[in-house]
């Protein structure tokens, strides 16, 4: 990522363990420029920015070699291939004993130059002919184990393979052959790369080095005053003024370990300050071409819409300010205090068709999850409550099995990466929430939200949603990353068409929904630690993201 050439480095800790970074001037490589086609992984990837791997070739010939590294050299521009060692011990190429080291000297400098770069690499690349070595399955790397004899099977691949799940290698495996074509009937699934070529899935899963690196030098930034880990998502309203719990205190520290990814907190006053200094010319042609773009505008008003572009400039400034690639704010909770008097569903719809991962109410988890899928797929996700117990209307049919609702006031106009579907904008959902209510599940500073939304009448301002058309009958993966305990969750579904199942399905709760069919029944995890909100992406991305998690150590969680 291009980082800021004049820097004020200022770090400041805040209370119990939240990383508060403040850096001025320079700009943020946030995302590709708007109707931009992306190809699947990380795009735009400067040279400080590509994936370094590792590559050693076991009892391989010379110009099979030279063949492997040409072919994939030509397919992951973004991957820098070093090593390239081939290494021959025929004295124990046909040992099954698994825990063999081989005491041979260019083996042992082979080890000990991935030892010494092991710093700068993002993985390792180990190619199977007639041996392995168990300590390459040491080495601490994500580790891609190949078998360069598909037809039959190496020892040396066998053996590696059962190395790495016996020392808890973090490996995928992959087959590589000059006939072209994978044995590995688990790679044909319907999805974005409906190709049986080997040398193209193995050069699709090589990509995820890249996705690692990329997210690893990420920033995102969290607007909001309570300095907590989605508490809305986790615990519900009630939540957000409560003292930080120990998931607050750690959470910071496992996302960096794990990934990476550095939190930066904005303030609002912070952005107010944005708001106040944007140009009015610059929001209002921002807001006409929002308006051009609408398939209809219902009950709001141009200048309604010219205060979302006014925030959606100044989160701009402040990504730039703070050097951020995704953006989380705490939109919600900063409503009630009358000052800020815009909601972001347009400002994020503009976002993701730069490819820039954005999600409101400060939504860590999901926010992480949107910038390792985008990176992985080149596709915008989209955030949203899982809207259980959606009251179906079905006179003419029935609700397909394990049916699935998503909802939130916004949703990206580009669900396949560069192409645009159409949208409306309406009033948001926030008038009818019910704020003044006695239920204690909406308590959560009810008389603020109350008297902004009588301010905000007595000055005839409408907050502004979207409602995003979706493509229907795909393929859509549901998914959600789960940092504080390593895990990720992946389920993958058919969208349908809402208006046919429910009963005045678009006025009700949130303003875009997507519903879809899951493959298997879905299970209810706990919320303190998943959220009530999933991500969904448009394609079949469920094998990408079991082989991704398998690399960076995560467990996955119900996809069988």
């Amino acid at each position: 990522m291009t980082k800021s050439l004049i820097t004020i480095l200022m770090a400041v800790v805040v209370s119990l363990g939240l990383t508060f970074v403040a850096c001025c001037e320079g700009e943020a490589q946030t995302g590709a420029p708007i109707g931009t086609a992306i190809d699947a992984g990380a795009p735009d990837l400067s040279e400080t920015e590509k994936a370094k791997v590792y590559t050693v070739f076991f009892s391989l010939a010379a110009d099979e070699v030279n063949e492997i590294l040409g072919e994939l050299r030509s397919k992951c521009e973004g991957v820098e291939f070093v090593g390239g060692q081939i290494v021959s011990y025929e004295a124990v190429s046909t040992s099954t004993d698994i825990e063999i080291d081989i005491d041979d000297e260019s083996n042992n400098l082979v080890l000990q130059s991935i030892e010494n770069s092991k710093k700068d690499l993002d993985g390792l690349i180990l190619f199977f002919g007639g041996f392995s070595d168990k300590r390459y399955m040491l080495t601490g790397l994500p580790t891609i184990i190949v078998d360069c004899s598909p037809s039959k099977p190496q020892i040396g691949f066998k053996n590696a393979v059962a190395l790495g799940e016996k020392y808890r290698t973090r490996f995928i495996t992959a087959t590589y052959s000059a006939a072209g074509f994978s044995s590995d009937a688990s790679q044909f699934v319907p999805g974005d790369i409906p190709t049986p070529l080997a040398g193209d899935i193995l050069a699709e899963k090589i990509k995820l080095f890249n996705v690692i690196r990329r997210v690893k030098n990420t920033k995102l930034l969290t607007i909001q005053d309570y300095n907590r880990i989605d508490p809305i998502g986790l615990k519900g309203w009630g939540a957000v003024n409560a003292p930080l719990d120990d998931y607050d205190k750690i959470y910071p520290h496992r996302l960096k370990e794990s990934l990476g990814v550095e939190i930066v907190i904005a303030r609002s006053k912070e952005l107010i300050q944005e708001i106040e200094k944007v140009e009015t010319k610059e929001a209002e042609k921002i807001a006409d071409m929002w308006i051009s773009e609408a398939k209809a505008v219902i009950g709001v008003t141009p200048e309604d819409v010219i205060r979302t572009a006014e925030l959606y400039i100044a989160y701009k400034e402040l990504m730039k300010k703070y050097d951020a690639d995704a953006i989380t704010p705490s939109s919600w909770a900063l409503i009630p205090d009358g000052v800020i008097k815009a909601m972001p569903p347009l400002a994020e719809m503009e976002l993701a068709k730069e490819l820039i991962p954005v999600c409101c109410e400060s939504l860590i988890n999901s926010l992480v999850t949107q910038i390792i899928v985008t990176y992985m797929t080149g596709r915008p996700g989209f955030v949203g409550d899982i809207l259980a117990g959606f009251p179906p209307a079905v006179p003419v049919s029935e609700i397909p099995k394990n049916m699935m609702v998503i909802g939130h006031c916004y949703g990206p106009i580009n669900p396949h990466g560069n192409d645009r579907v159409p949208y409306a904008i309406r009033n948001h959902a926030y008038y009818e929430l019910g704020w003044d209510t006695t239920d204690p599940r909406r308590a959560w500073r009810r008389d603020a939200q109350v008297r902004a939304n009588k301010q905000l009448e007595k000055e005839h301002i409408t907050l502004v949603a979207i409602r995003v058309e979706w493509p229907i009958d795909e393929v859509v993966t549901m998914v959600k990353v789960n940092i504080y305990d390593k895990e990720m969750e992946v389920y993958t579904g058919r969208t349908v068409d809402g208006n046919y199942l429910y009963k005045d399905f678009d006025n009700r709760i949130c303003r875009t929904k997507l519903p879809f069919s899951l493959d298997r029944p879905f299970r209810r995890l706990r919320r303190d630690r998943w959220g009530c909100h999933r991500v969904v992406f448009y394609g079949d991305h469920r094998q990408k993201i079991k082989d991704l998690a398998a690399l960076i150590g995560f467990k996955v969680v119900e996809v069988e």
